[in-house]
């Protein structure tokens, strides 16, 4: 048995508009979200060893990590391992802002386990651990599958579920756009996922702004007004939103869930905007490219 797994990358996913699809009464594998959103060249990076307790460490602190305790759980369980893990996962993003790092710190663990104990189960078996896990844990219901399932940087999950179960439409995005973010302050997603009123409201306006989404900008677009009128986005978002559309930006929307937005600016553009948003600002850039390919299958592929 090896000592340390090899060290898995996942991207980071940013979410953009979402619909709670969750009954409660069937098999999570099919439980999820539809939504839409956007795969980044930042993202996180585990690795798995032996330990004498289960416990995980975010970029360098032994943290509560109850998504990454979770899949630990379910995949010892599965596999029938008797031995404790430490999961050491490294964070280029920031936590519970909707870059989506439970689903990639699940998914990253769960293949860096696999790696560590060489269990030979199939992607979709693996991936889908990583699903229930999120989705046990409230901390999303839509990352992984659309983490581990979409094609392109960009894309929508059109029919909910877990990975290889979901259905997915790749969205096309401009070769020269970077995806800028500007970070005030993450926001618990557990009390949006659990109340029934809001849900509701989510649900309905999903609904209805996801059929005119047919490409990046469309959905930048579509998921501004969801932001507004589900109530996520405050008077001072919104101000921002307009400033960024005034500045340069192709797009802009909220994160999913944070306090925090998103667009798209064309690299020959970035140097100005960030400078401008520097000048005026004093929150967290985060300045990514978009990643198109699913490392993850590349990996696998290697395994």
């Amino acid at each position: 048995m090896k000592k340390r797994s090899r060290t898995i990358y996942v991207p980071a996913g940013l979410s953009s508009i979402f619909q709670v699809c969750y009954e409660g009464n069937r098999d999570l594998e099919l439980e999820g979200a539809r939504g839409g959103g956007f795969r980044l060249k930042l993202g996180t990076y585990t690795y798995a060893e032996l330990s004498k307790v289960d416990e995980v460490f975010i970029n360098g602190f032994k943290e509560e990590g109850r998504t990454s305790l979770k899949v630990i759980e379910l995949f010892k369980k599965k596999f029938q391992i008797e031995e404790s893990i430490r999961l050491f996962h490294k964070i280029e993003v920031p936590i519970g802002c909707g870059f989506g790092t439970s689903g990639s710190g699940a998914l990253g663990a769960v293949f860096a386990i696999a790696d560590l104990f060489d269990i030979r189960a199939s992607y979709c078996e693996l991936a889908n651990i990583a699903h229930k896990a999120e989705i046990l844990s409230l901390t999303g219901l839509g990352t992984v599958a659309g983490l581990s399932s979409f094609k392109g940087s960009c894309g929508l999950i059109i029919e909910a579920g877990g990975p290889c179960i979901c259905k997915t439409q790749m969205l096309k995005v401009d070769r020269d756009d970077v995806l800028v973010s500007i970070v005030i302050s993450n926001i618990d997603k557990a009390t949006v996922l659990q109340s029934e009123e809001k849900k509701k409201l989510v649900n309905a306006l999903a609904e209805d702004l996801m059929k005119d989404i047919d490409d990046a900008y469309s959905l930048l677009d579509r998921a501004s007004v969801f932001a507004i009128k589900a109530g996520f986005a405050d008077a001072y978002l919104q101000k921002l939103m307009d400033f960024m559309l005034k500045i340069g930006f192709k797009g802009v929307a909220q994160n999913m869930i944070g306090k925090a937005v998103h667009g798209l600016v064309d690299k020959n553009h970035l140097e100005r905007v960030v400078k401008e948003l520097s000048r005026n600002l004093n929150y967290k850039i985060v300045v990514s490219e978009l990643q198109e390919k699913n490392p993850l299958l590349d990996y696998y592929s290697n395994v």
